[in-house]
Order: C-alpha cells, then sequence, then structure tokens
C-alpha cells in the first residue's frame, strides 16, 4: 500500500521530526527510520525529552486533531528499532511510565 501525500502541517512536522532526531542520534540508519509511522514519530516528539511519560501523554501524541490513537502504545514501541524504551511504576500505582533511552545499534555484519 503506497503512502499518502503529506499534508503541509506533517510535512512540518517531519521538518522538526528530522532536526530533533538528529540532535540525539546524529547518524540514524535511513532505512530503519523510513520504518517509523507519523504516529511514532509524533510520539517521539514528545518523547524526546528524556522524561518519564504518562500513557495517556504518549496515546495523546500518536493522535490527531486532539483525540488520542487509542494505539499509541504501539506506536511508542515502534522506537525501538532506534531507541531503547525504558519503564517505571510510580509507587502505589498500576500504571507503567515510559521514557527513551539511545540504543547503539549493531551492525547487521557484526562488525
Amino acid at each position: 500500500m503506497a503512502r499518502r501525500e503529506l499534508t503541509e502541517d506533517e510535512a512540518a512536522e517531519m521538518a522538526i521530526f528530522e532536526r530533533r532526531l538528529a540532535e540525539l542520534y546524529p547518524n540514524p540508519p535511513d532505512e530503519e527510520v523510513r520504518k517509523l509511522d507519523l504516529g511514532a514519530r509524533k510520539v517521539f516528539m514528545l518523547m524526546a525529552n528524556g522524561h518519564w511519560h504518562h500513557p495517556d501523554n504518549i496515546c495523546m501524541a500518536a493522535g490527531s486533531k486532539g483525540e488520542p490513537h487509542k494505539e499509541g502504545l504501539r506506536r511508542m514501541r515502534q522506537l525501538r528499532i532506534l531507541f531503547s524504551i525504558e519503564k517505571t511504576r510510580p509507587e502505589g500505582t498500576s500504571i507503567f511510565w515510559y521514557r527513551l533511552a539511545r540504543r547503539e545499534l549493531v551492525s547487521k555484519t557484526g562488525l
């Protein structure tokens, strides 16, 4: 299935995403970045600050037009190709919070 053309706003968000990614990950493998869909890129923009994030905020970031994406955490998990995702559960709660940590990629040749 071919991807649709980006709107002007989405193109602007994409440019911001690419600049922010370059700050955190100077030479990301292009093929891995291309695998990220728009929702995952929006989640990255939220989580790029390295702070802990509540799942509701992650779902809102993955959504559009002020509506949360019901699979926002799945969009977050797409980021595993470039980052480790850490989780913690604050004492006395049953909800995990998440943050990104850079992960060093290993080449497929093992070199």
